[in-house]
């Protein structure tokens, strides 16, 4: 990471704070002997001291070595603002390394964070694809049995039809038989009085009504034992009812469970959502200079709670809550809107979201409106990854200001905000 002028400036400005640290910071930069340093230069400077009162004492007598010892005092002193250069710069170089130490560790501790809430988003992931693969699995075998039961019925069905056709058949030939036996009738009638004549006819006619007689008998017994099969299949098919019955309480209960299953799985894509935005917060927030540094000259990320002095002086109690629940507050200059040598102090009310929609540009507008009530200069933002059609069109409308992709968007709608001095 790059260590700019604004962090070796922060840097400086803690080391006046807090002065105990500089024999620290001197340590770590020249070794054990480094806050001793200072104490040793000064030593040698008096001792150079001490000679040149002595050579000026003997001067009389050394008058021809007078240039060689100006030359050894200028060089003396050359050497005493080198080393007094020196030590500044080891100063200044140990305070840049504990800054990028510091915020390294910052950085490394947000990152690990993030590494072990994505490690148990896997997990989750993992453990709903086992569960929807043990669904789908149940879901087979129920629809399997489903179709065997459709086959059993289809079967069932065209026995019962080929029954009913059999029965429909012997009830013809019932029919005909009657009629015959009406027909014959009427021929005995008819032949009574030739009944002397025709007895031996008679008997073979009696004869085969006997054989008819004995064929009903049959007839009969088939058809009770036809009514017996059918009273079978009436009980089965009652049982089969049953089953499609317990089956169809089973469907359900799977819908149900698929049901919860797809809300768990809504809840787990909402949470990644929310770890993709604090991810996205924490990526504009490290690297504001390079994403709003268009916008504002020296842009840099400032917690809120900095403000809250003035915000207090000016703003209600809801509207404290909702200023501080903005994502990213950016600090910066911009030149003034009628002297363009003139910069002015700007803030950028920023709302991070992966896709922005219309929700995201209104709460831009809204926070940025109660920082300009509190009197300072604020510019609404959106920042994100994608944006919505009609968020896009919403933000050109309301003067909201779009970056993404590393792209600024409706960067002609700034110095609307921004309101010329009163004459």
């Amino acid at each position: 990471m790059r260590f700019s002028e604004q962090d070796f400036l922060e840097l400086k400005h803690f080391l006046d704070q807090h002065p105990e640290q500089k024999q620290e910071l001197l340590r770590l930069l020249l070794g054990e002997q480094g806050p001793t340093l200072p104490e040793r230069v000064q030593t040698l400077s008096q001792e150079q001291q001490t000679i040149k009162e002595q050579l000026q004492e003997t001067s009389d007598i050394q008058r021809q070595d007078e240039q060689k010892i100006r030359a050894i005092i200028e060089i003396q002193q050359r050497f005493m603002e080198s080393l007094e250069a020196f030590r500044r710069w080891k100063e200044e170089i140990e305070s840049l390394l504990a800054a990028m130490a510091a915020r390294q560790g910052e950085i490394d501790r947000r990152f690990a964070n993030i590494a072990a809430y994505h490690e148990e988003t896997e997990r989750h992931l993992a453990s709903i694809a086992a569960r929807q693969d043990e669904t789908e699995r149940h879901l087979a075998a129920l629809t399997a049995r489903v179709d065997s039961l459709a086959e059993q019925m289809a079967t069932l069905t065209a026995r019962v039809d080929a029954l009913t056709a059999r029965v429909d058949s012997l009830a013809e030939q019932m029919a005909a038989l009657t009629a015959r036996v009406d027909a014959l009738t009427a021929r005995v009638d008819s032949l009574a009085e030739q009944m002397a004549a025709l007895t031996a006819r008679v008997d073979a006619l009696t004869a085969r009504v006997d054989s008819l007689a004995e064929q009903m008998a049959a007839l009969t017994a088939r058809v009770d034992a036809l009514t017996v099969r059918v009273d079978t299949l009436t009980v089965r098919l009652d049982a089969l009812t049953a089953r499609v019955d317990s089956l169809t309480a089973r469907v359900e209960e799977l819908a149900e469970q698929v049901q919860k299953l797809t809300q768990s799985q809504h809840q787990i894509i909402n949470r990644l959502a929310k770890a993709e935005g604090r991810t996205l917060e924490l990526e504009y927030e490290r690297k504001a200079f390079g994403y709003f540094g268009p916008l504002l000259r020296r842009a840099r990320p400032v917690p809120m709670v900095e403000l809250s002095d003035i915000l207090e002086k000016h703003l209600s109690e809801s509207e404290l809550h909702d200023v501080g629940l903005i994502d990213l507050l950016i600090r910066g200059r911009m030149s003034h809107p009628l002297e363009e040598s003139t910069s002015i102090e700007a803030w950028l009310a920023v709302e991070v979201s992966v896709t922005i929609d219309s929700e995201d540009i209104w709460r831009a507008e809204r926070r940025a409106g109660l920082l300009n009530k509190a009197g300072l200069l604020t510019i609404p933002v959106a920042a994100g990854e994608n944006i919505l059609t009609d968020a896009m069109r919403l933000a050109k409308e309301r003067g909201v200001v779009v970056v993404m992709d590393g792209k600024i968007y409706h960067q002609d709608q700034v110095r609307k905000h921004i309101a010329p001095p009163s004459s």
